[in-house]
């Protein structure tokens, strides 16, 4: 077995903000907890802010307010959907593999 060596920090603090989950929260009633509103995300952004700070891996969460609003069927369906997005940013994650 190989093992990999973690180049750079490692950030357990990452929230994810995919368009599809701000609708759902404002459609919920919420708001951004910060007056600016949620930041513009996308995994091309998120591997840009690693690379400028040095971060060689991130362990990703939905952001504030999370998921349940509510209505339990619907709280799963968004949570799957925000399950099945990060498991496609899988591919984007792997070109940027050679920095670690």
């Amino acid at each position: 077995m190989t093992r990999k060596t973690i180049n750079g920090r490692i950030d357990v603090y990452v929230h994810v903000v995919p368009p599809f989950y701000v609708k759902a929260v404002e459609e919920a009633g919420f708001v951004a907890s910060v007056s600016a509103g949620y930041p513009a995300w996308t995994p091309e952004l998120a591997f840009e802010f690693m690379a400028q700070n040095n971060v060689g891996y991130a362990v990703n969460s939905i952001s504030p307010p999370g998921v349940n609003f509510g209505d339990q069927v619907k709280a799963k369906a968004l949570a799957r959907r925000c399950n099945d997005y990060l498991a496609d940013c899988q591919p984007v994650n792997r070109r940027f593999e050679d920095r670690n």
